[in-house]
């Protein structure tokens, strides 16, 4: 009877650990690029975040096609530097996607300035960088808070916002992986939704932000990420600023990925020049020197 309980538990383990990590494709039934994030955390109930798979060459036209399906949410995305955040401010208004941005090159009544917009609106999407979001000190607001918070704090706490962010994507590493672990979409009881943009070589970096059943992982299949990709691509042939920015915001971006202390996961000499490229526009990537 023991042996055979033994087994029935060990076969019961399998099976957790097996659905653990459940697969969601957010275009049918459309849980998440249709913006409904209920549909896909009633997938699991246990569920505090989302994460997917994406391959460097097509990060550009997941990210794109996500944001596209989600223009009526309020949404932020965190980039590595602001290099990177700038080219992607300029490329998705050129796709026909208005965003506001806030990183560490901004002055002081720029910043105040774009955070009011972004706090107070009921839908937008706000780029952001890692170093911001958690190091830039948000002054007092009247009615609303007595003391400074932290651009993380707004992204999480009702009182400080009018309207809560639906998604929060970590669209390139995090330098800390125990601040990730406290961000909005991971926190128990959130509002909101984290979605985490993996290379397939990055996955280990799960193991370390996630419980047994608290992640889902999402396909992509829409074929307007293959669309958008192409049309990002075609910007950054045509337009020099834009071409410009492309150049800029790879190298930041792989410096960047050096720099990651996290070597184990994010590993420069694992990451494909070529693909990671092709992601920012690029046909040739440029020679690097790290």
């Amino acid at each position: 009877m023991k042996r055979g309980h033994v087994i029935v538990q060990d076969e019961d383990r399998r099976k957790k650990k097996k659905n653990a990590i459940q697969k969601v494709n957010p275009c049918d039934p459309e849980p998440l690029l249709s913006g409904d994030p209920a549909a896909a955390q009633s997938k699991n109930s246990s569920a505090r975040g989302f994460y997917c798979i994406a391959p460097g060459d097509q990060r550009f036209g997941l990210l794109a096609t996500f944001l596209k399906k989600n223009l009526k949410k309020k949404i932020v995305v965190i980039f590595s530097t602001y290099r990177s955040l700038l080219f992607h401010n300029q490329v998705l208004i050129a796709l026909g996607i208005p965003n506001l941005s806030i990183h560490e090159k901004l002055d002081d009544a720029k910043a105040r300035s774009t955070i009011d917009q972004f706090r107070d609106a009921d839908r937008g999407l706000l780029l952001t960088t890692d170093a911001v979001f958690y190091g830039l000190i948000i002054p007092p607001v009247s009615d609303r808070s007595r003391s400074l918070c932290y651009l993380s704090d707004l992204c999480l706490t009702p009182h400080l916002c009018s309207h809560l962010q639906d998604w929060i994507l970590q669209f390139e590493p995090p330098d800390d992986v125990e601040k990730y672990k406290q961000r909005p979409g991971q926190q128990q009881g959130g509002n909101n939704r984290g979605l985490l943009f993996l290379l397939p070589q990055e996955i280990s970096f799960l193991k370390g932000v996630r419980d047994s059943d608290s992640f889902l992982q999402c396909e992509f299949s829409d074929i307007k990420t293959g669309i958008l990709q192409s049309q990002m691509e075609k910007l950054v042939q045509k337009n020099f600023r834009i071409h410009q920015l492309s150049t800029e915001g790879y190298r930041s971006y792989f410096h960047a990925y050096a720099s990651n202390p996290h070597k184990a996961i994010f590993n420069v000499k694992n990451l494909d020049p070529q693909a990671s490229s092709a992601s920012f526009g690029i046909k040739r990537p440029p020679k690097i020197l790290v």
